[in-house]
């Protein structure tokens, strides 16, 4: 797993095994196993849709797929000095399982899971070998009124942290409760329940309760808005406990296939049980522009608050975008470039609340993709990232560059 990690507040540029699953429980497929267009996944199911053929009987969809991946990382432990550089070599499986009725009109009664794990092998640093883990479950209920859903995620991975100048192993547990309830034509209400577990190895292991609800207007066919309240707990193995609460607007507009814009902004509020209080913005967007059949943008930005799970007793605010886009240049030949940038500022959870560092990350990716059949293509990727830090010990940089061929069935 190749990311670069600020205190393990991380920015990834790809997933443990070609598969990303988000916290919501929705799906994409990504540069591991390709994709073939910015359509290939149905962005509104809580499991990926596959558009390959796969194996169907029945109910039962079954995907499969393999990726194998060559890397080099000029700075395998993100240090600024005496780096450590090695060739990692990495085979990732894929299985995908779905029970559907293929008569009922979607959204459809389903039960899904994914498997994802990641075998790495480094050509001099052995120790270093190991084999990650990615599992999602995901079920939905729909009914002429009500929608109920679960999705379960399970991750464990070992990744880089600047601080420490080591890596660490990190396994985490997600689970989320979602409903929806049609009131009339126009309106209807979410109620959803989120819970996360963070353990990190020789750092804070964090764990979060949130319960977000929303009513939700629909203006015009295209424009949808809603009003959202959020209260949530959360709780360190190496401080104190927050109690937090959000208050967002939330807006989204849609133009066919061609343009899909949401945006959500608000304000939250942490009460810290050593006193203090902070009240900070938060916001999160996304657009997507098709600009034509072979070619389009994407934007995400958002601002959000964690607590720390480097520093004791610390939350940092992250506030960033990246922006993508991507070139069909031929009839087998693709490309996407890339840039992201986020700035980290940390600050005591204290009845001060002092400030105590600020991060700037920046990134950048290129890549290049082959498809020699829809289900069998080559990509090769070149990604840079530099840390500027307050904290003249984490000034670090890394490159690294890889070729991967997949396989998806």
């Amino acid at each position: 797993m190749n990311c670069f990690i600020n205190k393990l507040e991380l920015v990834c540029l790809s997933a443990v095994s070609g598969i990303l699953v988000a916290a919501n429980g929705h799906a994409a497929e990504v540069s591991s196993f390709g994709v073939g267009s910015m359509e290939s996944v149905d962005s509104t199911s809580t499991f990926p849709r596959f558009t390959h053929a796969g194996l169907h009987y029945k109910m039962l969809d079954v995907h499969a797929g393999l990726a194998v991946t060559a890397t080099y990382d000029e700075n395998l432990n993100l240090v600024r000095s005496n780096k450590l550089s090695d060739f990692v070599f990495s085979l990732n499986p894929l299985l995908s399982i779905r029970m559907a009725d293929p008569a009922e009109a979607e959204p459809s009664k389903s039960l899904g899971l994914t498997y994802t794990p990641s075998i790495e092998r480094y050509l001099s640093q052995s120790s270093l070998d190991r084999m990650n883990q990615g599992v999602n479950f995901a079920a939905l209920l729909p009914m002429p009124r009500l929608r109920l859903g679960i999705t379960q995620s399970f991750t464990d991975n070992s990744s880089p942290v600047v601080d420490v100048q080591r890596r660490v192993n990190t396994q985490t547990y997600g689970t989320m409760l979602s409903s929806s309830y049609i009131l009339s034509e126009k309106t209807s209400f979410e109620v959803n329940g989120n819970y996360n577990l963070s353990q990190n190895e020789g750092l804070v292991s964090t764990e979060e309760y949130l319960n977000q609800n929303w009513l939700n207007y629909v203006v015009t066919p295209k424009v949808s808005a809603s009003l959202g309240l959020g209260l949530g707990l959360n709780k360190t193995d190496q401080g104190d406990d927050q109690r937090l609460m959000n208050l967002l607007l939330r807006s989204s507009y849609r133009l066919a296939e061609k343009v899909n814009v949401s945006i959500s902004a608000g304000a939250e509020v942490r009460d810290y049980k050593t006193g203090g209080m902070a009240v900070d913005p938060v916001f999160s967007a996304s657009a997507r522009y098709r600009l034509s059949e072979n070619s389009g943008i994407s934007f995400t930005a958002s601002r959000e608050t964690h607590a720390s799970v480097a520093l004791v007793r610390q939350n940092y605010t992250s506030t960033g975008f990246n922006l993508d886009l991507y070139q069909k240049l031929f009839d087998r030949l693709s490309g996407t470039i890339g840039f992201g940038y986020d700035n980290l500022d940390y600050q005591s959870t204290a009845a001060s609340l002092a400030k105590t560092r600020s991060d700037s990350l920046i990134s950048a990716n290129l890549a290049a993709t082959w498809s020699f059949t829809d289900s069998l293509r080559s990509t090769f990727a070149y990604t840079f990232r530099n840390n500027t830090s307050t904290d003249d010990r984490l000034n670090v940089h890394e490159s690294v560059i890889s070729i991967s061929t997949s396989y998806l069935y």
